[in-house]
């Protein structure tokens, strides 16, 4: 009999954090009993606290992977030389396709910002809903290329941001808005924002 292999410390840690990602997506922060992931990811209540020193700890640890994928698809973003409306489209359909895909980090955004202002402050410290640095690079790249008026990139972003973290949250939590094609979506939601609805 083929004997299973053996999971590094690395390997279960990461193990640990996409299982607390769900968990905490269904129960909220403060209703998600380490008990429960440890069940699970299969692994003793001891081996949570071998990698993490409390719950808060493993919060911490999920925004910082979230934070890392993130800023590794900023740097690829950045390299295309490509104009803002199509980086924000691309990046656009690409925040579409992994919510529609798992919604969890989403739900755990919102159960953060009802829960505790300490652990919503912690996303919003990290510029993590709606990939904020990206939208910002992405404004201040068209700005110095002469593609869009010379704004405040900070309130620029925060606003784009805004628009698709509302129609995420509609579209995915709460399943109220029509479905529509994402590529449809996007292309509106950057049309508008780039040029506004004015005749």
């Amino acid at each position: 009999m083929e004997q299973k292999k053996r999971m590094s410390g690395q390997e279960r840690k990461e193990q640990i954090i996409d299982a607390a990602i769900k968990v905490f997506s269904e129960n909220g922060i403060k209703g998600t009993k380490t008990r429960e992931i440890a069940e699970a990811c299969e692994v003793s209540e001891a081996t949570i606290f071998k990698h993490f020193r409390n719950k808060e700890d493993l919060y911490r640890s999920i925004i910082k992977k979230i934070r890392k994928v993130h800023s590794h698809e900023l740097n690829v973003f950045l390299t295309r030389p490509k104009s803002a409306w199509d980086v924000l489209k691309i990046t656009v359909l690409e925040i579409l396709r992994e919510f529609e895909e798992d919604p969890s980090f989403l739900r755990l955004i919102l159960y953060s910002a009802l829960e505790d202002k300490k652990f919503a402050f912690n996303f919003i410290e990290e510029n993590m809903f709606g990939k904020m640095e990206i939208f910002k690079k992405i404004i201040k790249m068209g700005i110095k290329k002469g593609e869009l008026r010379n704004v405040d990139p900070d309130l620029a972003a925060q606003m784009f941001s805004d628009m698709i973290g509302g129609y995420c949250v509609s579209q995915y939590i709460l399943k109220q808005t029509k479905p529509l094609d994402n590529k449809d979506i996007a292309e509106t939601y950057v049309d508008i924002f780039l040029n506004g609805i004015r005749k």
